[in-house]
């Protein structure tokens, strides 16, 4: 049924006999009719658009202009070759406009003028079929304007009629929305390398649900249309290229704020190093967590520091540490345990790695202007740390009481019973003694490290006059220490004061070093649990004896002789009630003797010669019933 929109549509349809006489009648005198025809339909076409389009009526005459160019086209089509029309048919063109959706009937007359019957057609190119047509079929095609063929929408015919044969050559390849949308992204990316705003052109969306409909500029001569297609945003490649642009800053930027290392080139540096087989950035991970609380990460990275050339010996060079590292638990983390360990740190895989880096360290650190004179199996990568020592005869030392040099272990509490152990396997370690005290070239500093040796019982460092520095106050963590002998060395500073609370600490011995700057701390403090029996401090020390001194109940022998201490000499001494031997002779002291060393019952020796005392002696002195030798 035709609705009233349609019935002012006009379409015509001219029909060409099928017969050779009317043919030739056609050929004969008809082109005078046909060429009067024309012009009616021509100016019936126009007429009709600018009724329906009054707003565009420029453009329908043009495309009116352009179909009676079409219509004189099909008559000297008709005039000259009407005779071979007869034989295949003839093909008769219908203006296709988008608003006409009317149909009309053309009728095919025969020979006598009679109706033979009636063909539907649409807008677009029908062909009439002549007697001799063999083919079949319905043949769809697109307006032949466009260049742009993606853009073409195959799901509405725009030009249909009948071919002789269904060639299959001349069907157009269906394009899918895939391919149709790698094309224009393809086109977008090659747009946008040129950072021209406007060589971009945007892709419209549609919402979910709708139909995809080809849509074409009226304004601009661009052959390129734009579809829209029912994807969403983020398939715009610009838009990608700036979602991951922010990504990358706002990972990058809080890093470089917070001031963290550079771990390139600790990779780097890994990656070209002969490294023992295995992931090693892993064990350079590892084994940095495990010893965060002893090191910094800063000083670790820096592979010019001790700490960095250590820790890189731990995880490319050492056998040992390697093993455990490649062979930490995958789920938890945990390195796999020691043999038997040591009784104080235990016997698990991480106790060891840390050990060994410290004692790295303290070498790396004691030979940075030259190496070692005997590195004393040091560093030794497949050797048990208490292996690391070299055995020396008893006239190398000038007391006469430790054969090895370097770090040793013993299984029992005592040098005199105990048993040197090379390795943890048959039993756990008791503890270890760092014994250097021939002279070996140790130079520069002891480290921060070295401090949390926790296995450590002694420590004899004589003999290395290049040997500088203070010692470091993490030697406060060395609860296992018992004796600290430092003789002959270039070492000075203040001593820490969380050496003294030491619980086990027994014996400080300092004395003849060449380093300046000697002094004692002003205070320390939670001494009523301490056990320090020997304080013997000859090694021009300077200040004053400070007041603490008094509170080391357990003290025996206190040699502060040969240094540079002034002003008076605590009331407080007095009150060591174990106090045997007392030497403060060549110092700088001043001031009466106290009266209160009379009270020392336990006094044995007694020394205060070469001072600048005043005033007399006191009658307490000789309340001293086991005192021997007073000076």
């Amino acid at each position: 049924m035709k609705t009233e929109e349609e019935a002012k549509n006009i379409t015509t349809t001219t029909v060409v006999a099928e017969n050779s006489a009317e043919g030739d009648d056609i050929a004969d005198g008809g082109g005078g009719r046909l060429e009067e025809e024309e012009k009616i339909k021509e100016d019936a076409i126009v007429e009709s658009l600018a009724e329906a389009q009054p707003n565009n009526r420029d453009e329908e005459r043009a495309d009116a202009h352009a179909l009676g160019e079409t219509n004189e086209s099909v008559q000297r089509n008709n005039n000259g070759d009407a005779a071979s029309s007869s034989q295949k048919g003839t093909v008769a063109e219908i203006p296709d406009e988008n608003n006409i959706s009317a149909r009309e009937d053309a009728a095919v007359l025969d020979d006598g003028g009679e109706e033979r019957g009636r063909v539907t057609v649409t807008p677009g190119f029908m062909f009439v079929p002549g007697p001799d047509y063999s083919g079949s079929g319905i043949f769809t095609g697109y307006q032949s304007g466009s260049d742009d063929v993606t853009n073409i929408n195959e799901a509405g015919v725009i030009i249909q009629g009948f071919l002789p044969e269904d060639d299959p050559a001349r069907r157009r390849k269906k394009k899918s929305n895939h391919e149709i949308l790698e094309e224009r992204v393809q086109r977008l990316i090659d747009n946008a390398i040129t950072l021209d705003d406007s060589a971009v052109t945007p892709i419209p969306l549609e919402e979910d649900g709708d139909e995809e409909e080809n849509t074409q500029s009226n304004n601009s001569g661009n052959d390129d249309e734009v579809e829209k297609i029912d994807k969403p945003r983020w398939c715009d490649p610009l838009l990608v290229l700036v979602i991951a642009a922010c990504i990358i800053l706002a990972i990058a930027l809080p890093l470089s704020l917070r001031g963290e290392p550079d771990n390139s080139d600790t990779a780097a540096s890994l990656s070209d190093a002969a490294c023992l087989p295995g992931a090693v950035d892993v064990r350079f991970e590892k084994t940095k967590s495990i010893l965060s609380d002893i090191t910094s990460p800063n000083l670790i990275h820096d592979k010019s520091t001790p700490q960095g050339k250590a820790i890189r010996w731990i995880v490319c060079d050492d056998s040992v540490s390697v093993h455990l590292l490649e062979n930490q638990d995958p789920f938890t983390g945990i390195l796999p345990k020691q043999n038997h360990g040591f009784r104080l740190s235990g016997a698990s895989g991480e106790a060891q790695v840390t050990r060994r880096y410290i004692l790295a360290v303290f070498y790396f650190s004691t030979s940075q202007v030259s190496p070692w004179e005997d590195s004393l199996n040091f560093l030794s990568p497949d050797l048990h740390e208490s292996n690391w020592h070299r055995n020396y005869t008893v006239s190398n030392f000038p007391f006469v009481d430790f054969d090895p040099v370097g770090v040793f272990c013993l299984d029992g509490e005592f040098e005199i019973d105990g048993v040197f152990l090379l390795d943890d396997y048959q039993k756990p370690v008791a503890f270890m003694e760092v014994n250097i005290r021939i002279h070996n070239g140790l130079n520069g500093l002891i480290p921060p490290e070295f401090g949390y040796l926790v296995d450590c019982r002694s420590i004899m460092l004589e003999n290395q006059i290049s040997l500088t520095g203070q010692l470091p106050e993490t030697m406060g963590n060395m609860s296992s220490l018992i004796s600290v002998s430092l003789l002959l060395n270039g070492l000075g500073g203040e001593l820490p004061s969380s050496l003294f609370r030491l619980k086990k600490l027994s014996t400080i011995h300092i004395q003849e070093n060449w380093g300046k700057n000697w002094t004692l701390p002003s205070m320390v403090e939670d001494l009523d649990d301490t056990q320090l029996q020997r304080l013997l401090l000859k090694n021009n020390f300077v200040g004053t004896i400070p007041s603490w001194i008094a509170k080391l109940q357990q003290s025996q022998t206190l040699d502060l002789s040969m240094n540079n201490f002034e002003g008076a000499i605590p009331e407080a001494i007095g009150d060591l009630s174990s106090l045997k031997y007392l030497n403060l002779m060549g110092n700088n002291l001043t001031e009466p003797i106290p009266s209160s060393l009379g009270k020392s019952d336990a006094m044995e020796v007694l020394i205060l010669g070469n001072n600048q005392l005043q005033g007399e002696l006191p009658a307490s002195i000789g309340n001293l019933r086991k005192l021997q030798l007073f000076d």
